[in-house]
């Protein structure tokens, strides 16, 4: 799952079009996966029954997923001095995030072509006010902020339907905030 999730961000850069649904898809193998994967081995040497375990595995696909499209948000309008990195990086290489394809979702809705057409071309820096201008327009951020506790909603659902208590059961709920809602 995690390769064909790595696989289908990178082949996604080449593709004109990809939707929504096509990304949820990609992160849920890229970065659910991983999570899933990780909580569930610490539940399975924890010796819980299997269907606790698929509970703690849900924590962490939906925790992947909020993490993931909380480092969309912060791979466009992040602090570069809190994440290290630049903020128009994601844009300059025409990464499809989820605010991104949310944007251009919209514009097609509307019948607009200005954001796809940007990034149907190489673009450069002086594009890049441009685009947040299209994605700001299209409330891109509060749709990508919403979408990340949606899965932070639904992962602490599952983590209470463990029925978990204790230390652990407390580091994984604070390691859930932590993660969905980051600055860096």
């Amino acid at each position: 799952e995690l390769c064909t999730g790595q696989y289908l961000d990178l082949s996604f850069e080449s593709l004109p079009r990809v939707t929504v649904t096509e990304y949820e898809r990609m992160i849920r193998g890229k970065t659910g996966a991983l999570l899933s994967g990780a909580v569930a081995a610490g539940a399975i040497l924890a010796g819980v029954d299997d269907k606790i375990v698929r509970r703690y595995a849900a924590f962490g696909m939906e925790l992947g997923l909020a993490f993931q499209i909380t480092d969309d948000i912060l791979g466009i309008w992040g602090d570069p001095d809190v994440t290290g990195k630049s903020a128009a990086s994601d844009i300059l290489a025409r990464k499809k995030t989820y605010p991104v394809l949310y944007a251009l979702a919209a514009e097609a809705a509307r019948g607009d072509v200005e954001l796809h057409t940007l990034y149907a071309e190489e673009l450069t820096p002086d594009v890049v006010p441009q685009v947040l201008r299209l994605l700001t327009l299209a409330e891109a951020r509060e749709a990508a902020e919403t979408r990340a506790r949606e899965h932070l909603g639904r992962a602490l659902v599952q983590l209470g339907a463990t029925r978990g208590s204790g230390a652990a059961y407390d580091a994984l709920r604070h390691l859930a905030f932590s993660l969905a809602e980051r600055s860096a």
